[in-house]
């Protein structure tokens, strides 16, 4: 066990009244609409400003080339939304949203239905107010090989959560998992787990989606738990880490890697006080919409719970971080110099350092949140190339401890 924990006394006997919820659907629509019409309103500032001062006084990140800073100062003012109201469910949750050969070259998508998870409901996962459900995946397969078949001897597969502040998010949304599978050539199951926006939905919801997800693959599919390496991104990399915890917390073999882009590893109230949530903002793309999605996500936990190493694993120590160290857990982590998560990122980083685990970290000059990810998006970043090669042959089980990671030139001691 790598934590001792009394949930009883950690878990409310209801949902936090002061968390915040989504908005009645008409008032959620009114909202919408006036965030829409702010965001149009603002592009004849933005746009000039930001023309103006990319010439003037060069770009914030060096990297970024005008396409790139447009995006980034729209994404920003379109994103303070989320600071003042939770958004609704996706309405396209269970679609393959980008599924056409023009959207995924070289790789095929199969949408399937992930039954409930099985594994008996202990500690953190216990509260009868959320229920384990059936949710949507979405196989991400490389045309050389067969989206539901068995796992071969040796194969090896990814499971992807993406990002979002458990808020928001469609794991189909941008071209990363599309390109992973094919470059990496291996079959990806991406999950699209419940965001934490009503009671119903809060945690533990999202982690018995990822629950759903790890038992599709181990069971469904067939491969062997080393050979699965979860990927997460943000506060999809949150829920990778607290996967492999209850897994582990559980008795349950786990997974033999773990890859980390820009993780939230922080969800307690004392996270926005952080010097890079301060020095990074106006920078960094992505604002403080945390605040309210945090608070949502823990509702059915007591603010002593949000310290714990399940919803801040950034503060963990020593023998905390047995879950990973005894069974020798690979763990890869990615950030960005500018981005406003990377004080937690950092701290995440030495402390599982210090604990022994055996652990990576690659922090990209003048780089923001999630750029392997977002390389659709963002396309001045390293981002993607840089990530891409370190987790190959972390993926593959090949790591030359002489040369790893691979990109490590470019990795920061901190």
């Amino acid at each position: 066990m790598s934590t001792a924990l009394d949930w009883p006394k950690l878990r409310r006997s209801s949902p936090d009244p002061t968390a915040p919820r989504t908005p009645p659907a008409p008032l959620l629509a009114l909202y919408k609409l006036l965030a829409a019409l702010g965001v149009l309103g603002s592009l004849p500032f933005v746009i000039p400003y930001t023309i103006l001062t990319h010439f003037l006084r060069g770009p914030r990140l060096r990297w970024q080339t005008l396409r790139d800073h447009l995006i980034t100062n729209i994404v920003r003012v379109a994103l303070i939304q989320h600071t003042l109201f939770l958004p609704g469910v996706d309405w396209f949750e269970w679609r393959a949203v980008r599924s056409k050969s023009s959207d995924a070259p070289g790789v095929t998508v199969t949408k399937v239905t992930l039954p409930p998870a099985k594994l008996p409901r202990t500690g953190f996962a216990v509260c009868p107010a959320v229920p384990a459900v059936p949710r949507p995946g979405f196989v991400v397969t490389p045309k050389s090989k067969q989206a539901l078949a068995k796992a071969a001897p040796g194969e090896k597969a990814m499971l992807y959560f993406v990002g979002g502040g458990y808020a928001f998010g469609h794991p189909l949304e941008r071209t990363y998992v599309f390109k992973v599978a094919h470059d990496i050539n291996i079959r990806v199951l991406a999950v699209n787990y419940r965001k934490t926006l009503t009671p119903e939905t809060a945690f533990p919801a999202p982690l018995l989606d990822a629950v759903a997800g790890w038992e599709y693959l181990t069971n469904a599919l067939g491969f062997e738990p080393k050979n699965i390496t979860v990927m997460g991104e943000s506060a999809g990399a949150n829920l990778s880490l607290l996967l492999q915890r209850y897994l582990y917390d559980s008795g349950v073999e786990g997974p033999g890697q773990l890859a980390l882009s820009g993780p939230w590893v922080d969800m307690s109230p004392t996270n926005i006080t952080r010097a890079s949530m301060v020095n990074n903002w106006g920078v960094d793309y992505i604002t403080w919409l945390a605040k309210l999605s945090a608070h949502a996500a823990r509702q059915h936990y007591t603010d002593e719970a949000a310290t714990t190493p399940y919803f801040a694993p950034a503060n963990a120590t020593g023998a905390q971080w047995s879950n990973l160290v005894k069974p020798g857990v690979k763990v890869y982590i990615h950030g960005g110099e500018k981005e406003i998560l990377v004080d937690e990122i950092r701290t995440l980083y030495k402390n599982m350092s210090e604990a022994g685990v055996d652990v990576v970290y690659v922090e990209e000059p003048h780089g923001f949140h999630i750029t392997p990810t977002m390389s659709d998006i963002f396309q001045g970043s390293t981002g993607y190339k840089v990530f891409s090669k370190d987790i190959y042959p972390l993926i593959h089980r090949e790591v030359d401890p002489t040369n790893w990671p691979p990109s490590q030139g470019d990795k920061k001691n901190v």
